[in-house]
């Protein structure tokens, strides 16, 4: 009798639930992998968010600076794709200043408090506030004319 004929029992090889098995095994690896890289991809997105957030706070806090609100208590300005929209209230009595000498100054000082809202071009809903304390001024009086410094007497 020929023993190659008749199927061995020892037979090599790996049965279906071995397959099955390492498929099992193969598919948490994978879908643990997935997950991983999804929360990554969206860690990565907000981020992005935040400093594109932190860049046009940036801008609008130095837009910010430039005011005076004591002139413009409430305005709205484009800057690229955001818009600027601001108002602004008085916290601090207004004073008139008092000039080097002593006397009084030329102008009216005033601290306000100016609320600045940031949305994108697209949309009409706030992207976010920023409220800052900001000093406001106006002129009330003209300087006199005074010699200049090579001047005669």
């Amino acid at each position: 009798m020929n023993r190659y004929a008749r199927p061995s029992v020892h037979a090599r090889g790996f049965s279906l639930l071995e397959v099955i098995a390492a498929l099992v095994i193969l598919s948490m690896g994978a879908s643990a992998a997935f997950t991983w890289l999804s929360q990554t991809v969206q860690s990565i997105a907000r981020l992005k968010e935040q400093e594109a957030q932190l860049l046009v706070r940036q801008e609008a806090i130095e837009y910010l600076r430039s005011l005076n609100p004591m002139q413009q208590p409430e305005g709205q300005v484009s800057m690229g794709e955001m818009g600027l929209k601001w108002t602004s209230k008085a916290v601090a009595p207004v004073m008139r200043a008092q000039a080097g000498s002593g006397g009084a100054g030329l102008y009216e000082v005033g601290l306000h408090e100016v609320t600045l809202v940031v949305n994108r071009q697209q949309s009409e809903e706030p992207w976010f506030t920023v409220v800052q304390t900001v000093p406001g001024y106006r002129q009330i009086a003209k300087a006199e004319s005074q010699r200049s410094f090579g001047g005669g007497l």
